[in-house]
């Protein structure tokens, strides 16, 4: 666990080890290792799945978080702290509009544009730069360039 004024981290080693699958011998139902089967639960959930109420999971999501996650701590030398709720959210309504590549492209622009940086690197950022964002990458890199030095002379003289 690392705290700062904050919030805290906390890293979870042998994180696959809390996540292997085994079934439950007695009603052979799957569960997380070391989770009691909660019987009500699923029952409700294979009605749900019955019924065509159980929405499946976008897996370019998790392919975006892993992306997001991994970039970050190459960036930043921290771990990311996702908000799975949150964030799982904003990353659907982006990629309702948006190809896996460009937001991988947008993402990797936000590590490196000052505006971004100063509010923050996180999902929900992206999701309101985005459009900024995809506009710097058909930019001349001399014009971005130029844009990126006076956001930060804006952002300097906005602090003092």
């Amino acid at each position: 666990m690392k705290s700062d004024t904050h919030c805290s981290i906390i890293t979870i080693l042998n994180y696959d080890g809390y996540q292997s699958i085994t079934q439950d011998e007695v009603t052979g139902r799957v569960t997380g290792k070391g989770q009691a089967s909660d019987t009500n639960k699923n029952d409700k959930n294979d009605k749900n799945l019955k019924n065509g109420r159980k929405k499946e999971s976008d897996p370019r999501v998790k392919e975006f978080f892993d992306f997001w996650m991994i970039t970050f701590q190459r960036e930043t030398g921290q771990p990311y702290v996702f908000s799975f709720g949150k964030d799982g959210k904003l990353v659907k309504d982006l990629l309702k509009v948006h190809s896996p590549e460009t937001l991988h492209e947008a993402a990797r622009a936000s590590f490196k544009n000052e505006q971004c940086r100063r509010r923050g690197l996180n999902i929900g950022i992206l999701f309101q730069e985005i459009n900024t964002l995809i506009g710097l990458k058909g930019m001349n890199p001399l014009e971005q360039a130029k844009r990126e030095a006076q956001e930060k002379r804006e952002f300097e003289e906005g602090m003092l």
